[in-house]
């Protein structure tokens, strides 16, 4: 065999594998039986692309039940097979693919369901279900770095504070969400894991989960060391935190909380700055201080 009919080979039988749809033009598959034993192949393709998938979106999974997540997982292969070596990284785009296909119960045009393979979601919440596995995977395997200290901030002099710019650790994230999550997650997140309910004398039969309301908000997502964190933030620590982001001053983040509270009288916005630092302090999201 020469070495040009082998690399046509091997690149239609990886488009074998990857669509049953393609057609060889190398010989491959000429015979039925050929055929039919190299499906054994596509579907333990598809097969592991879709555990991949669903380990990395737990919680997504839990919530949608296996039928649906694999009916999920297929329309997203179709619409954005990988295209990273590693499986590590495909599901990148799950939510904002969920985010564009039609709600239940909502109204959507007909062009839409061609598109998508005739996929619905059950609720719109769902998406950040998955940006919330999402992140917390992101989050577990961001880079090593160490912790900025409360002794690093004290050796800071007074003249130098207004300047001074502070920057989130790899893999601290603001997730903007636009539904309640937090009570589904936790009890999903139990649930995946096969977890006791933490409420004394919870019943054997737990309530069925109520849907979600709808409330945007900013998710902090962050790993302090080997375990992952997330909390909801409050409307002030958020702006601070998309402003320290951004590449604010310490003072830049003053004036952002004077705006935040200008209607709170006897506010102190460079006292609420420092008491949202002291937090940050403890959760070890910052960077240490940029070296001179």
């Amino acid at each position: 065999m020469s070495p040009s009919l082998l690399a046509r080979q091997q690149r239609e039988l990886q488009a074998l594998v990857r669509s049953p749809q393609s057609v060889p033009t190398s010989g491959l598959l000429r015979e039925p039986e050929a055929e039919r034993g190299f499906s054994v192949y596509q579907q333990a393709y598809r097969a592991r692309l879709i555990s991949a998938l669903r380990d990395n979106h737990e919680v997504l999974h839990r919530a949608l039940g296996d039928a649906e997540f694999e009916a999920l997982a297929l329309a997203y292969l179709h619409a954005q097979p990988p295209r990273h070596a590693s499986l590590r990284w495909w599901g990148d785009g799950l939510a904002d693919f969920m985010a564009s296909l039609p709600v239940a119960g909502e109204a959507s045009t007909e062009s839409d369901l061609p598109r998508q393979q005739g996929q619905v979601l059950p609720h719109a919440a769902l998406v950040d279900l998955a940006r919330m596995d999402w992140a917390l995977r992101m989050a577990f395997d961001a880079a090593e770095s160490e912790a900025l200290s409360a002794e690093d901030l004290r050796a800071v002099q007074p003249e130098a504070w207004p300047a001074l710019r502070l920057r989130l650790r790899p893999g601290v994230q603001l997730l903007s969400l636009d539904w309640v999550v937090a009570p589904a997650w936790r009890r999903l997140r139990r649930e995946a894991l096969d977890l006791p309910a933490p409420e004394a004398g919870a019943e054997a039969e737990p309530r069925p989960l109520a849907p979600p309301e709808f409330g945007p908000h900013l998710c902090l997502v962050w790993r302090p060391q080997q375990e992952t964190r997330w909390r909801s933030l409050a409307p002030l620590e958020g702006r601070l935190l998309q402003g320290l982001r951004s590449g604010c001053s310490f003072s830049d983040l003053c004036e952002l909380a004077a705006e935040q509270l200008r209607d709170v009288e006897g506010a102190d916005p460079a006292g609420m700055v420092v008491g949202c630092l002291q937090g940050w302090l403890q959760e070890r999201l910052l960077l240490p201080l940029a070296r001179p």
